[in-house]
């Protein structure tokens, strides 16, 4: 059963993201548009640039994090996710973890360069990789927007 208590201000909060979200897919639908939910990533709380060296001084951070951390923090949005699927079966979920996370860690950093360019937003970099992703996963859940 839903109950949405593991969001930030309760089941009450999660009961109206899901009534929101509900209603843009029903919307975006009744006008031909075929929606796609991206999943969360993993977000950290510090800048992203402190994970890299500077003159005189180590990283502040190593831009890692458990993958059990990063579950704990989507489970209210991961739950909100999949009430909306529930209701909406035929809207894809694209999953960005894979992106960040494998063999139990979850890293900001790939070859050298930052993912993020703050603790919730994609670099450069980061979006050419993410796009990279979704279009590989395109290619089997959703060919016809790759034409």
């Amino acid at each position: 059963m839903f109950t949405g208590a593991e969001l930030p201000g309760g089941a009450s909060f999660a009961a109206t993201y899901v009534k929101f979200l509900d209603e843009k897919l029903s919307f975006l639908k009744a006008h031909g548009v075929q929606a796609v939910i991206f999943s969360p990533k993993p977000e950290v709380i510090y800048d992203i640039r402190t994970c890299f060296t500077r003159p005189f001084g180590a990283p502040a951070n190593t831009c890692r994090v458990l993958q059990s951390e990063v579950d704990k923090q989507q489970a209210g949005i991961d739950a909100v996710i999949k009430e909306v699927h529930r209701l909406h079966p035929d809207v894809p979920v694209f999953q960005q973890n894979p992106l960040f996370c494998n063999s139990g860690e979850c890293r900001l950093v790939k070859d050298g360069m930052p993912l993020l360019r703050d603790f919730r937003h994609y670099s450069e970099f980061g979006s050419r990789q993410i796009i990279a992703l979704f279009a590989e996963w395109a290619k089997t859940n959703m060919p016809e927007i790759l034409d």
